[in-house]
């Protein structure tokens, strides 16, 4: 228990509603115990390249991020505060991650344990949303401490967040993950048992996806049945074409059976806009014969550049809160991180993603399905920067280096000779 509640809080640990703002982050404040903790008590810890390297491009984005702004925007201190410690906030979960993970591989885990306690977590989170949703008084509690109290009426009601701050695309992204995981626990675990927990849980994230967002719907429709395929064809052992297809079978008729239940069911005002904000493409389509969506269009028309050449390429740390301050109408990852960080600082940004995929290829030592997993884990991230800024982001950047530094350090053999050495 106390395992999960670590893994829980540290991905879903909610922002605070205090003077510190968005840095009152609790999962920050745990990560930062798990590190202090390790120190404190003189366990040292097998630090590998990617570790290391992660740590100094996140220590080089800040230094590069303040002399920008020393050079460029240098009347801007308050808005470029945050920019500036952005990958230090980043650092801290990041090494926190890391320890936690050391942590469980030492007590004797393995990486899909660590998968199971990722799942769960999320699970676990879509259940507080439920729970948001059918009882407004439990929500509304919720709401007082953190703050998705800010966000508009509409979406208070409409958009459950949980423990996030505000329910919208980076929640319903995380919750999608969700589903990923369901796929891989689907495909390696063998228990009855475990197998009915994982239907179950992956249908309630299901669940909360559509009661925060369109966004986590891809997750589902495109990387879940793209891990079932890929899982087949790197061959991984007791995944047959017979058990994806069937997958795959079940989890359209799922969809399916979700989708009409639902709209022959609700009769609040709350379910109703919930349905048809998350299948208003589909629903006009019906209507008109149009196949278009309405975001997409949006973002279609939301890139906007720096005129100054410095700019483009150094960028200014105040820009990255585009719509709020400056007022250019972008929504787009990649382009709030382009104003804010410059082609140079962007391209580090992603750097570290891609490395991150390099790196869980040429490990040896893990399944080839464990591999599909966290690649995909990774790219998706990537993806959805193009819906708005999902680098580094809150809860999914915690789930993605979790998995990834699970990868690292559960591929390793002669771990008991590493934490001699190290």
């Amino acid at each position: 228990m106390k395992d999960f509640l670590l893994v829980f809080f540290l991905i879903f640990g909610p922002v605070f509603d205090s003077p510190l703002g968005p840095f009152g982050d609790s999962a920050v404040l745990i990560a930062f115990c798990l590190v202090f903790s390790r120190v404190y008590s003189h366990k040292l810890i097998y630090a590998t390249k990617p570790l290391l390297f992660a740590l100094l491009l996140l220590l080089s984005l800040s230094v590069y991020s303040l002399t920008t702004y020393l050079l460029l925007d240098p009347y801007s201190a308050e808005l470029s505060l945050q920019p500036i410690l952005r990958p230090i906030k980043a650092l801290i979960l990041l090494l926190g991650c890391y320890v936690l993970a050391f942590h469980l591989l030492e007590r004797g885990y393995h990486f899909r344990s660590l998968v199971w306690l990722v799942f769960l977590s999320v699970v676990f989170h879509a259940f507080i949303m439920g729970a948001q949703f059918l009882s407004p008084d439990f929500r509304e509690f919720v709401y007082t401490f953190t703050e998705a109290k800010y966000v508009l009426e509409v979406y208070q009601a409409t958009r459950m967040a949980g423990l996030s701050g505000a329910g919208g695309a980076q929640l319903s992204v995380v919750q999608g993950l969700g589903v990923l995981l369901a796929s891989y626990l689907w495909v390696t675990e063998s228990s009855k048992i475990k197998l009915v927990i994982v239907i179950g849980g992956g249908l309630l994230c299901l669940a909360s996806v559509l009661l925060c967002g369109r966004s986590g719907l891809l997750v589902v429709a495109l990387f879940a049945p793209a891990f079932l395929f890929l899982s087949f064809f790197v061959k991984s052992e007791g995944v047959s074409l017979g058990k994806i297809t069937f997958s795959l079978v079940i989890l359209i008729l799922i969809v399916l059976v979700i989708i009409a239940a639902t709209f022959q069911t609700i009769t609040s005002d709350a379910g109703r806009y919930i349905f048809f904000r998350t299948f208003r493409t589909i629903v006009d389509y019906s209507e008109t014969g149009n196949l278009q969506d309405n975001t997409l269009i949006a973002l279609s028309q939301m890139f906007y550049f720096p005129s100054e050449l410095a700019h483009l390429m150094f960028g200014k740390p105040s820009y990255l809160k585009l719509n709020t301050y400056y007022g250019i109408n972008s929504d787009i990852g990649y382009i709030q991180l382009l104003w804010a960080y410059g082609v140079i600082g962007s391209c580090a940004h992603y750097l570290l993603y891609i490395l991150a995929v390099a790196s869980v290829l040429k490990l040896s030592n893990i399944s080839s399905v464990t591999k599909v997993l966290v690649v995909l884990s990774i790219l998706l991230i990537l993806l959805f920067n193009a819906k708005e800024v999902f680098i580094f982001a809150r809860m999914s950047f915690q789930i993605t280096v979790l998995l990834f530094f699970g990868a690292v350090l559960f591929s390793r053999i002669d771990f008991d000779r590493a934490k001699r050495l190290y």
